[in-house]
């Protein structure tokens, strides 16, 4: 899934992080995306932490699929 290609100007404002210890999503893909952002001036916050695996947000081991 490419989410930085369907960004345009009717793009709402985003809040994105990543975790550099994520193994299921490569932190390259939040960078598309925060490119695509600026490339079209959208508002967003971007937040990259060292520690942290994926699907951590809801801090149960459901989400981390």
């Amino acid at each position: 899934m490419s989410i930085e290609k369907r960004v345009d100007k009717d793009t709402p404002p985003a809040f994105i992080w990543h975790t550099c210890e994520d193994k299921t999503v490569p932190l390259e893909n939040s960078l598309l995306m925060v490119e695509a952002l600026r490339k079209q001036e959208i508002p967003f916050d971007y937040h990259v932490y060292a520690k942290g695996t994926h699907g951590l947000g809801l801090g149960t081991r459901e989400t981390a699929t």
